[in-house]
């Protein structure tokens, strides 16, 4: 509700009242004063004492509302420091200044503290990990939006962006697209982040776009100052060794997860250790030394025991490799074994069931076993991996479609080998030539 003219006293009680339910009548003998008494007060011909407007709040359950001008100047600061727990994931704080700060909510006069304030518990929700109630509030909150200002509109869109990723089918591009609009939302009061940096950093890495993935995440690292030894600058560290992987920068890559794991022996922390593993064993996979990259596969696999994605995952890599290395009975166990623990669940059945075809081709098969593997690679796994909404599926798709190249050029069957090839420049023209901001920054 947009007016040129400030609200009196008087309007704001008459918009609370019937906002409540109440007539004049029900407010006069519940506060002990007279019905012309409260009409006249709403009218604005007669004073709203300090004294009657206790009793009146009070009658109205909302005693602690600001309705005083200097009352709302305060409110907006203490939003503000609501916010900033938030940020800081001080949840307990967050939420014992929220019964302070919830009266706001019941002043319908007050569109733009109510937007802001219904923002910021959406984002402590988020915080909580609850995000079915932080996708409702947000909805719920569209309402207010005309009257937003600049920090609730960016609050807006970054909640927007949460729930689609969070969503029960994740929509990353329209993920994206929210928080490029939050990002062009830019005040005094507005403070970009960490998370919600490396989270932008994350969606770029997510859509196959690793050189914008890799300024969000240097954005978010460079926050920490000369803090290197925090744990999130580590974070952020292996975000950006992710993106030197996708660009084929396999040396910094390396260099990175490296030291990761070092660190992470360092601290004893196990599920640092598998992931530093898994790394340094698709760094290896990815610069073809086999023999090392098996070597860490086979630590992931003991550490995995416990974990199943993580063991599976560790075990495609160990059979990939036992492949690579021509060793083909040992991978024949590793792909009966990962057919039967995947029970049907893509994209790791299709994962597996490409795998042993790739087998059938590399080893000594006949020209009619090679024929219906290479059938199945093209028609059936390369449309499924390429046109994969994660990128990591894209990634591995990327080696597939190079085995596939290389066999066809081995038989001389030149059109299909281009066909390949077209698919695989296809695939590096969006990783490296997008214009993602103007894609993703308009609906």
């Amino acid at each position: 509700m947009k007016k040129d003219k400030p609200l009196s006293m008087g309007e704001k009680i008459k918009l609370v009242r019937k906002a409540k339910g109440v007539n004049q009548a029900y407010l006069a003998r519940v506060t002990g004063r007279s019905d012309m008494l409260i009409s006249r007060i709403e009218r604005g011909e007669a004073e709203c004492t300090d004294e009657i407007l206790s009793t009146i709040k009070a009658a109205l359950d909302i005693p602690n509302a600001p309705l005083y001008e200097h009352e709302l100047e305060v409110y907006k600061n203490r939003l503000l420091v609501w916010n900033d727990m938030v940020s800081e994931y001080r949840i307990k704080e967050a939420r014992e200044l929220q019964k302070e700060l919830f009266p706001i909510t019941v002043l319908p006069f007050e569109r733009s503290l109510i937007a802001l304030y219904l923002m910021i518990e959406a984002r402590l929700h988020g915080r909580e990990r609850n995000m079915p109630v932080l996708e409702r509030i947000t909805n719920e909150a569209e309402v207010y939006l005309d009257d937003a200002c600049i920090l609730g509109l960016h609050l807006y869109h970054r909640n927007k962006g949460m729930t689609y990723i969070h969503s029960v089918h994740p929509d990353y591009k329209k993920a994206l697209k929210h928080f490029l609009k939050a990002l062009d939302l830019q005040s005094t009061e507005v403070k970009l982040d960490v998370m919600f940096l490396s989270t932008i950093g994350q969606v770029y890495l997510y859509l196959g776009i690793p050189l914008q993935a890799m300024m969000f995440y240097e954005r978010a690292k460079m926050m920490y100052g000369d803090d290197r030894l925090h744990p999130g600058v580590h974070n952020m560290n292996i975000g950006i060794a992710l993106c030197y992987m996708h660009i084929g920068e396999l040396t910094k890559a390396k260099g990175i997860y490296e030291t990761a794991l070092v660190h992470a022996r360092s601290t004893n922390d196990d599920e640092s250790v598998m992931l530093g593993i898994a790394n340094m064993c698709a760094v290896y996979m990815r610069m073809k030394d086999y023999k090392k990259a098996l070597m860490f596969s086979d630590q992931a696999l003991k550490y995995g025991q416990k974990n199943l994605p993580y063991y599976m995952l560790a075990l495609f890599n160990n059979a990939s490799c036992l492949v690579e290395l021509k060793m083909f009975p040992e991978a024949v166990k590793k792909i009966q074994e990962g057919q039967l623990l995947v029970d049907g669940q893509k994209p790791l059945s299709i994962l597996f069931e490409t795998l042993g075809h790739i087998l059938t081709i590399k080893s000594n098969s006949s020209n009619d076993e090679k024929k219906a593997a290479s059938d199945y690679v093209e028609n059936v796994a390369i449309p499924y991996y390429m046109n994969h909404e994660d990128s990591q599926v894209r990634f591995a798709g990327i080696d597939i479609c190079k085995t596939l190249e290389a066999y066809y050029k081995k038989k001389g069957m030149n059109k299909k080998a281009q066909a390949i090839v077209t698919i695989l420049r296809n695939t590096y023209e969006k990783m490296f030539f997008v214009d993602s901001e103007a894609e993703f920054a308009s609906e």
